[in-house]
């Protein structure tokens, strides 16, 4: 019979294929001769089938029936088995398909694997631990130069994700953003005056820390949580004021009004343009909200430092004239904000490459659609999938990674 197989010491005797699954049976090849304690002769003691999991064949989880002879020692009366080299020591399955899951486990979900391979999904956890386990002792990260940090919630609490803002690659995934163990975190990373700039959102531990534990790094505010601080007064103000209209006049307006105002003014259609006009005459302070709003987003339309800042200064004039005729607390809030945090703001223009945190928001997005897809998993085996789902285990023990993608189960 063709060896479906390959391989070493068993060889395939039969195969047994239905719908469910494929069972091959086998027979070892590498007999006993010598007792391996005492090396005294030995004789045969009867006959034992085992069975192993194997990687699938033909898209169906694979059994192997192995038939092994079984000898007791004519010395010490010890009874031993024909060893089978391609089993693993541990599991009832053979060393590859243990190999088959370590390469899949942190890109498929458990409960696929299980169906691909037969076992449980206990056991292709545990394996997915232990290979985790081996992965952490030699995985080696070179620190970045330019670190991106922002939080993700992952099984019911905060976690703080580390990016290379240049490799475009995952850093770390800590349990916890809270300052104490950020700072704990950051004191003990090897080589961490690498680390040039530092790109996160206004929450006020990962300022505190950036300060404190590494002070020879710059502190860049992302453009998006900045510019998205605008949109939020606009929709503020949009809210207020349609409460206070009676329903008819809350009728009037467009139900689709909220993502007319929210969309910048190049990418309106001539229908948007001609909705704001009307506005303009009916509901004048939502037009003036909008174009603030506009006016702020333009200031990161700005080629250098300088002329941001006076792009800024303008907007704020804008913003001191409106509100002597027309009352717009939450722009004035906003001015306040951008004058506390003036300094990491502007720090855009003098970051390489203008630093934006956008990559390390897209792997927040991929956590969490791991998390989805894989409900139950634990934060340890969320951080490996962003860690290592997508690169081979070499490439990890010398610091290397790959952009890290979907793959749908």
């Amino acid at each position: 019979m063709i060896d479906l197989l390959n391989l070493n010491g068993i060889v395939t005797v039969d195969c047994q294929n239905d719908d469910e699954a494929i069972v091959i049976i086998a027979k070892a090849t590498q007999q006993l001769t010598t007792c391996t304690q005492c090396g005294g002769g030995l004789y045969k003691h009867g006959q034992r089938n085992h069975r192993y999991a194997d990687t699938p064949l033909y898209m169906k989880p694979t059994t192997l029936q192995i038939s092994v002879h079984r000898y007791r020692c004519k010395i010490c009366k010890q009874v031993l088995s024909d060893r089978i080299d391609c089993v693993d020591e541990n599991r009832r399955c053979t060393s590859r398909l243990i190999q088959y899951i370590r390469s899949r486990c942190f890109k498929l979900t458990f409960s696929e694997l299980s169906r691909q391979t037969g076992l449980s999904i206990n056991s292709i956890r545990h394996i997915a631990q232990d290979h985790l386990n081996a992965l952490e002792q030699g995985y080696l990260r070179p620190t970045p130069s330019i670190l991106g940090i922002d939080e993700v919630m992952i099984a019911g609490e905060y976690r703080c994700v580390l990016t290379d803002l240049d490799q475009h690659t995952v850093f770390d995934i800590l349990p916890t953003r809270k300052q104490p163990y950020l700072e704990s975190y950051f004191n003990t990373l090897k080589d961490k005056d690498n680390i040039q700039i530092v790109c996160s959102d206004m929450w006020k531990p990962f300022e505190n820390v950036c300060t404190k534990c590494l002070p020879n790094a710059a502190l860049v505010l992302d453009r998006f949580h900045v510019v998205k601080l605008a949109n939020e007064v606009v929709e503020r103000i949009r809210k207020d004021y349609q409460k206070a209209l009676d329903k008819k006049g809350r009728k009037q307006l467009k139900k689709h009004l909220r993502w007319l105002l929210c969309r910048r003014l190049d990418q309106l259609q001539s229908k948007d343009i001609k909705i704001l006009q009307e506005l303009a005459n009916e509901h004048p302070m939502l037009v003036i909200a909008y174009f603030l709003k506009e006016k702020f987003f333009n200031i990161y339309e700005a080629e250098d430092k300088n002329l941001a800042i006076l792009a800024f200064l303008d907007w704020m004039d804008g913003i001191d004239e409106q509100a002597t005729g027309i009352h717009l607390p939450g722009f004035c809030k906003l001015k306040q904000i951008i004058k506390r945090h003036f300094v990491q703001i502007f720090n855009y223009w003098d970051s390489i490459n203008k630093a934006s945190n956008g990559y390390t928001e897209c792997v927040n997005g991929l956590i969490k659609l791991a998390n989805r897809l894989g409900r139950g998993y634990s934060f340890e085996m969320i951080r490996a999938r962003a860690l290592y789902g997508h690169k081979d285990s070499d490439k990890s023990k010398k610091g290397r990674q790959e952009k890290i993608t979907v793959q749908d189960d």
